[in-house]
C-alpha cells in the first residue's frame, strides 16, 4: 500500500495541551520539536508518545497534531494502521477560525479526549482526534465519557 500524498493538515488544530504526569501539571506546544502526549494503556498506566509530525522533522507520518474523524473514518489513515486511544489530557489550547488561541474550559473527570495512534514499523505518533463542528466552523477535539480516564 502506497501512503497517502496530500497533507492531512498544514498547521495545528490543537496547537497546545496540557495534562497532569507524575503528580505535576504539564503544558506542551505542538511547535516543540519531541514533545509526547499522554496515552492511556489498557492496563491504566500512562505511555508518553510522540505527538504528530512537524514539517521538515524526518518521518513518513503525515503533517500535524490532529487527525480528522472524517478523514478516519474515509480510510486515510489505514496506511498508519491506526489505533484509537485515550488521551488523559487536562485541557488544550484551540484556534478558532480566525486562528486565534484560547485554553478549552478544564475537561470533566472521567472524560478523555480520543486520540489515534499511527505506526510506521516500531515507530509510533499520536494524533488528537478532532471532528468538523459547523456551527463554530472549526475541528474540535473528539471528547469522550470514559470512566477511569
Amino acid at each position: 500500500m502506497q501512503a497517502p500524498v496530500r497533507m492531512l493538515y498544514i498547521y495545528p488544530v490543537i496547537p497546545a495541551v496540557e495534562y497532569p504526569y507524575l503528580g505535576r501539571d504539564i503544558r506542551v506546544r505542538f511547535s516543540v520539536p519531541g514533545v509526547c502526549l499522554p496515552v492511556r494503556t489498557r492496563s491504566g498506566g500512562v505511555l508518553l508518545l510522540p505527538w504528530g509530525q512537524r514539517e521538515g522533522e524526518p518521518g513518513p507520518f503525515p503533517l500535524g497534531s490532529c487527525a480528522s474523524l472524517e478523514a478516519i473514518k474515509a480510510g486515510e489513515w489505514d496506511y498508519w494502521f491506526p489505533i484509537p486511544v485515550k488521551l488523559p489530557l487536562t485541557r488544550m489550547l484551540e484556534l478558532d477560525r480566525h486562528r486565534r488561541c484560547s485554553w478549552s474550559f478544564p475537561l470533566v473527570r472521567g472524560n478523555c479526549v480520543q486520540g489515534l495512534v499511527a505506526r510506521d514499523g516500531a515507530e509510533q505518533r499520536v494524533y488528537v482526534v478532532t471532528f468538523w463542528c459547523e456551527d463554530e466552523g472549526v475541528q474540535l477535539p473528539r471528547v469522550m465519557v470514559s470512566p477511569g480516564c
